[in-house]
């Protein structure tokens, strides 16, 4: 890429795996002058003395070159062909003696195969405070799918009506990498609508090297912004982003919004970033809500997160893995200082823990939360395998249904 393809930015770091070879990776140990390393895109008079952030990139793209070379061609071919055959259990076991059909409405991702429920608790109606929260949180889910089935759920489901699929494609990375619909309450004059966008998918391993990915531009008026979540948002080679939303005629769009609500998201731009965000979505009234639970390790992504890059912003609810709610100002855990060794030994109790609680938590909580089969199997091998689970998208559908009355809709 050349400095062309970063003009919407006025100061930029951006890592190039796939230009990372050993000299490469070298010259950062021992040199300073990372603007002339072909594995960093910036500026060629930017310097770093700090060896730590150096050693800290040098990890990061190690990191990334292991994952995209070795791991993922693994994962996309044992993780398809098992997406693949409990599709065609699913199938046979619902009498269906059909091959899989990718496209069609009955075939279900990794994520819904794990966690079938698509309809919310009985409980939450429209006039419960959990109930943007869980739509939401419901909605988030789906866009796991594909177009066929979320356009199902929508209308045979939720009974409302869907509006559009989108599937955009990412001028850096050259494939389609954001994923999104758009759904509404009644077809004419709508009091609801909801666009829900895809998290990172358990079988992308592109989508993994995005997260743990510290690149970044910074934006005029907008602020130093992760590079991954620029590319989705529409950042576009030569021309920069796309023109400013313009105010519908009489009420301004921004002030129509009811709420924002993230789930597990990894960290996405500095404190200015912070700063416009709050302009726009918090004020009159706090409207941004930034959910997380327990030691998901997506909110503690990228690892680098002093003040001049990565940060959190909005209203922090974080549920522990009682799913207990607590308005807090960090991630409990978040900075800490323990050894690599010590988190491991943690998270592999925090897994065996939640094994045994999920045992029974459909008998002592809510039978909305009683798990199957594969999501039990799926917490047994988090117990043993380091890095799993990697981000539970059944748990903040479970922490968001068991709030009770606790979760805003707005402050």
């Amino acid at each position: 890429m050349s400095k062309l393809d970063y003009c919407f930015s006025n100061d930029y770091m951006v890592l190039r795996p796939d230009r990372a070879g050993a000299y490469e990776l070298l010259h950062l140990l021992f040199s300073p002058k990372v603007g002339r390393n072909k594995a960093v895109d910036c500026f060629t008079s930017t310097e770093l003395h700090s060896f730590r952030r150096r050693l800290s990139i040098f990890l990061n793209l190690l990191l990334q070159l292991f994952l995209l070379s070795l791991v993922g061609p693994l994962v996309a071919v044992l993780g398809g062909a098992l997406e693949f055959a409990l599709n065609l259990a699913s199938n046979v076991l619902h009498g269906r003696m059909e091959y899989p059909d990718r496209k069609s409405a009955s075939y279900r991702s990794i994520t819904g195969l794990i966690d079938p429920r698509v309809d919310l608790e009985r409980s939450i109606t429209p006039a419960d405070s959990r109930y943007h929260a869980a739509l939401c949180v419901m909605a988030s889910k789906v866009a796991y799918e594909n177009e066929a089935f979320i356009r199902d759920v929508v209308t045979r489901r939720w009974q409302m009506e869907f509006v559009q699929f989108f599937n955009c494609w990412n001028e850096f990375e050259n494939a389609y990498t954001a994923q999104a619909f758009v759904f509404c309450d009644k077809a004419a004059d709508a009091e609801l609508v909801v666009v829900a966008f895809r998290g990172t998918p358990a079988l992308d391993v592109a989508r993994w090297c995005a997260d743990v990915d510290p690149s970044w531009y910074k934006i005029p008026r907008l602020g130093r912004a992760h590079a991954a979540y620029t590319h989705a948002l529409g950042a576009q080679r030569n021309i920069g982003w796309p023109k400013w939303v313009e105010h519908v005629k009489g009420k301004a769009a921004l002030d129509r919004l009811a709420g924002v609500y993230t789930f597990g998201q990894p960290r996405v731009g500095d404190a200015m970033l912070a700063m416009f965000a709050e302009r726009n979505l918090d004020r009159p009234r706090k409207r941004h809500f930034r959910i997380t639970y327990g030691d998901d390790p997506l909110p503690r992504l990228p690892h680098e997160s002093s003040a001049a890059h990565f940060l959190h912003f909005g209203i922090r609810l974080h549920f522990d893995s009682l799913y207990n709610l607590k308005v807090v100002k960090e991630l409990p855990g978040d900075g800490s200082s323990s050894s690599s060794a010590a988190e491991f030994a943690t998270s592999r109790i925090n897994a065996a823990w939640e094994l045994a609680r999920s045992a029974y938590l459909g008998y002592w909580r809510s039978a909305y939360c009683r798990e199957g089969w594969l999501l039990m199997a799926a917490r047994a091998a988090a117990v043993a395998l380091p890095g799993l689970p990697f981000h539970r998208v059944q748990d903040y559908v479970n922490a968001v249904t068991l709030a009770g009355s606790n979760i805003p809709k707005d402050m």
